[in-house]
């Protein structure tokens, strides 16, 4: 990761001209979980989408956020935790609510699996879910990641995005959190990236996300 901050946060987040790298890539992922819940609950609302498509879309949205979580639990929080002792209050609960909102996840994805022609139960799983998820995305932005740039080097997010991608590929990654992205972060992302992830990004990576979106109609 190089020494640049990104500008401007999205819409809501915390007022700032700069942003730690660690931040931006915060804010991204929650634009994109927001985005995705609005989406699901959008589709299953209707009958326009295949149940496939919902489906595929769904199991891209839930890998996505269980990857989120977890590696924060296992690799991002624990540090912050150790570097920072009077953070343990906050982090004790942003803990407690990642329990909560794995039980609305695991609620949602066994709806998902069941449309048959009635979205009804799914959709209101989904509703169910976005509300857990987005409180807890609203805590930890005020309570939590104001305390990323105290607690982390940018050689600690170059760290975090090295070992996240074992598991979460640039080629998966990248489409799915830059698509609604604020163009400062987006171009904040894309200044870093190598010229041939750039290439594959614009050739490849996003254009079959995008197949995933359009399928919902």
């Amino acid at each position: 990761m190089s020494d640049q901050t990104i500008a401007a946060p999205p819409s809501g987040a915390a007022s700032t001209t700069t942003l730690h790298p660690g931040v931006a890539v915060q804010y991204a992922v929650h634009a994109a979980v927001r985005r995705d819940m609005d989406r699901l609950v959008g589709s299953l609302g209707t009958h326009a989408a295949p149940d496939a498509a919902v489906l595929g879309y769904a199991e891209e949205f839930l890998f996505q956020l269980h990857h989120h979580h977890t590696f924060e639990d296992d690799a991002v929080w624990p540090l912050m935790r150790e570097r920072l002792g009077d953070m343990t209050d906050l982090l004790d609960r942003n803990l407690a609510e990642h329990a909560d909102v794995v039980a609305s996840v695991e609620d949602f994805a066994a709806e998902v699996q069941h449309l048959d022609g009635d979205r009804d139960p799914a959709r209101a799983a989904a509703v169910r879910m976005r509300e857990v998820v987005s409180l807890h995305l609203a805590h930890e932005e005020a309570d939590v990641i104001p305390f990323v740039p105290q607690a982390f080097t940018l050689d600690d997010v170059a760290r975090f995005q090295a070992l996240s991608a074992e598991e979460n590929p640039p080629s998966r990654f990248l489409p799915w959190v830059l698509e609604s992205a604020p163009p400062p972060i987006a171009a904040g992302f894309a200044a870093v990236l190598p010229a041939p992830v750039q290439q594959a990004l614009t050739d490849t990576w996003m254009p079959a996300w995008q197949a995933k979106v359009d399928a919902l109609g």
